[in-house]
Order: structure tokens, then sequence, then C-alpha cells
């Protein structure tokens, strides 16, 4: 499967917000349980994304005070998604 196409075939599952909604991170699955993290700003520019593989228990994220990172959890380790200008 094509790159862009693996992307496209996700749908979204969850989204949480830092600030005033100025940056939202997003999740999201495919059906046999893969998926990837985008962070995007209320515009839905992309930032920063992270795939995982099937089966990863997503855990909690804690951002940064000023909203431009996130720190996401799994079973298998966290995963740092910024804000690159």
């Amino acid at each position: 499967m094509a790159y862009s196409s693996w992307f496209s075939t996700a749908q979204l599952i969850e989204t949480g917000e830092c600030g005033k909604g100025e940056y939202r991170l997003e999740l999201y699955k495919h059906r046999n349980g893969d998926g990837y993290f985008k962070l995007v700003d209320r515009n839905g520019q992309v930032y920063d994304e992270s795939s995982f593989s099937q089966g990863t228990d997503i855990g909690d994220s804690r951002w940064a005070p000023d909203c431009f990172s996130v720190n996401v959890g799994t079973d298998g380790d966290r995963t740092d998604l910024k804000v690159r200008p």
C-alpha cells in the first residue's frame, strides 16, 4: 500500500487540545489496529506525525506548557511530537 494511501484509510479516533485549541493531538487507527498520531494547529496544518504498530496500547499525553510539543505514551515507549517552524 502506498504511503499516502495508508494515511488516508485511517479513522480519527480521539483528539486532545492544548491551550485554547491552538494545537491538537489527533489519534488515527486502521481496522487492523495500527495507526498514527498527528500534531496539528487549529487550521489543520500538520507539524509532526508518528506511527504505531498493531496491538500498541496508547497511554497518556503530556503537553509542554507552551503547547509546542506533546509527549505521547505507548506500552513500548514515549514519543515526542513537536511544532517545527
